[in-house]
């Protein structure tokens, strides 16, 4: 900004990033994080965990759903990254062909 400022007044420097920022941002969230998300919430879905078992653990109805001893309101903290990356993986390659 120091180099810019040189030759613009900052309000005009401020006018010309604002929009380049705010849609850099909004292009990083559509295109990454929410499709990271929906990705996650579909394995999840179909590793047999829902809202319900993670916000009050595991019922005898989903043997599936493991709880480690720590409560965590993410289930990224407890759940391998590995695991469903290959899930999505392999989804796309059986959807695909």
């Amino acid at each position: 900004m120091t180099f810019l400022a040189q030759y613009f007044p900052l309000s005009v420097v401020y006018k010309t990033i604002s929009p380049l920022l705010n849609d850099f941002q909004v292009e990083l969230y559509g295109e990454i994080w929410l499709c990271r998300n929906v990705l996650f919430h579909a394995w999840e879905e179909s590793q047999g965990i829902s809202i319900a078992s993670k916000l009050h653990g595991p019922s005898s109805s989903s043997p599936l759903v493991t709880t480690s001893p720590q409560k965590h309101n993410s289930p990224l903290v407890t759940v391998s990254q590995d695991s469903w990356i290959s899930w999505i993986s392999s989804s796309i390659i059986r959807d695909g062909s």
